[in-house]
């Protein structure tokens, strides 16, 4: 009986466990699109092994750069795009409001992307 009590205790503080909103590394995972008009819109697509690829315009052939990031605590993001480089790395800080990712630059600088 104290075996079945506690499987069901433990199962319980899984579900409970689960139903937290998920953590920033696994939210931001997909394509997120910015666009300040028209003829300027930026998509970011972050995958889940840590690769980011970056398009840019809107036009018949946008400008595609590829890199990585990586998550160095709950909020903070480091940006590489261009890995051989690590001058070329940007830290941001994370954050989600209303459906919105909002990357905020070292000179606070903030960049709103949605989904598409």
């Amino acid at each position: 009986m104290k075996s079945i009590r506690f499987i069901l205790v433990a199962g319980l503080c899984l579900v409970l466990s689960s139903c937290g909103s998920p953590k920033p590394n696994q939210a931001i995972l997909g394509e997120w699109t910015a666009q300040e008009d028209a003829s300027n819109i930026a998509i970011w697509k972050f995958s889940k092994d840590g690769t980011l690829e970056i398009k840019i315009g809107g036009g018949a052939r946008p400008l595609l750069m590829r890199g990585k990031y990586h998550f160095t605590d709950d909020s903070t993001m480091v940006v590489e795009r261009d890995p051989g480089d690590p001058a070329k790395n940007q830290t941001v800080q994370v954050s989600f409001e209303t459906g919105q990712l909002l990357l905020t630059d070292e000179n606070r600088k903030v960049m709103k992307f949605k989904r598409p």
